[in-house]
């Protein structure tokens, strides 16, 4: 509003700084969600020679991986998007997991109860492990079904690995021996799944140690963000970067992508805890 005593120029003045701040406003809402920019980036990457870099990256990358994740409550016949870092779960909670790879990847999903026992849950069987294609979410359970919270305080925790080439030692969790009770298993079927669980237990440690040397952004995306993450990738001679965009401001989904400029191929470790409230533990298939 204009104020009595404000003269003709100031007047003008004021109506073309509103103009000016239209514009400003429309051109930023049309500008596309940088989420959406890394979704097309990885899904177009194949090799250093046919994507350029990043967006708001001045490092050039040699490979670049990437997923979203989502946990959902089931309740009343709908799935409803959680941050599972936020959200308290409870006994009898109904949930589903959604996973969407941004490009063609191999994806492993583990269960680790509270006592520290992993059960693989994808592949189904290590002879055939699965090729996740970039436009095919995957479902767990995969039958359909839910997981369910039951009565036991415990802690647990998926973690989601995603490779591009096959991995054997990550597979090694889903032999048929590793499925049978501990109690039904033979003395020599009980070294092999000690053997598996070691070899298995090896490979994501070193998974996971690659991932913590990577210089890392976690937060909402912006060209300022990511122009900062690839000073700090070249300040410290990083080999890869890893970004992670939770849920929230209308996005369902979390945001998971490594950039590296390796020789060697990245794989992608994600951590999802899920945690209960007083007393409830996750039951896996």
């Amino acid at each position: 509003m204009i104020r009595p005593g404000w003269n003709v120029a100031v007047a003008r003045s004021v109506c073309c700084c509103a103009l000016m701040l239209v514009g400003v406003l429309q051109t930023r809402a049309a500008e596309p969600v940088y989420r959406d920019l890394l979704r097309r980036y990885v899904g177009q990457h194949k090799d250093s020679s046919n994507a350029g870099t990043p967006p708001g990256f001045s490092t050039s990358i040699e490979r670049a991986i990437g997923l979203e994740y989502s946990v959902m409550v089931h309740k009343d016949g709908t799935d409803q998007p959680v941050d599972p870092e936020q959200h308290p779960f409870h006994a009898g909670d109904q949930m589903r997991i959604r996973i969407q790879p941004l490009n063609d990847l191999y994806v492993y999903v583990f269960f680790e109860d509270g006592q520290g026992c992993r059960r693989c849950l994808l592949p189904s069987d290590k002879n055939s492990p699965r090729l996740a294609k970039h436009d095919q979410p995957i479902e767990l359970p995969s039958d359909g079904s839910v997981f369910e919270f039951e009565a036991e305080a415990r802690q647990e925790t998926l973690t989601l690995i995603a490779t591009q080439q096959p991995d054997d030692d990550l597979a090694t969790l889903c032999d048929v021996v590793c499925k049978k009770r501990e109690d039904r298993l033979t003395p020599e079927e009980r070294a092999r799944q000690l053997e598996f669980k070691a070899r298995n237990q090896r490979s994501v440690a070193a998974i996971q140690d690659r991932l913590q040397k990577a210089v890392a952004f976690r937060g909402r995306l912006s060209g300022q963000a990511l122009g900062r993450l690839s000073a700090a990738m070249t300040q410290s001679g990083a080999e890869d970067a890893l970004i992670e965009e939770r849920t929230g401001d209308n996005q369902s989904s979390t945001l998971v992508v490594l950039f590296s400029k390796a020789a060697t191929p990245p794989k992608l470790a994600v951590s999802i805890p899920l945690r209960a409230t007083g007393t409830g533990a996750s039951r896996a298939p």
